[in-house]
């Protein structure tokens, strides 16, 4: 087989999987409160720590270039 065959036979067993994916289906299905509340918090810890990775790589820059320009002024 080519290589363009095989990508195109994996690229439509990739879209085939997608079809049979499911979220987890237990996530809202619990009656108790500490269930869900342990979802959401886990939720906004996933989606705040990839912004606050790359916040603190943009000051950490900001604060290098900062000091080599201080370091070339000099």
């Amino acid at each position: 087989m080519s290589r363009k065959s095989l990508f195109g036979l994996a690229v439509v067993f990739f879209f085939l999987a997608i079809s049979q994916a499911d979220a987890c289906p237990v996530c809202f299905q619990s009656e108790r409160e500490e269930s869900r509340w342990a979802f959401y918090a886990t939720t906004v810890l996933l989606t705040c720590l990839p912004l606050s990775l790359v916040g603190g790589a943009v000051l950490w820059l900001r604060k290098r270039f900062n000091q080599l320009k201080d370091e070339l002024v000099n």
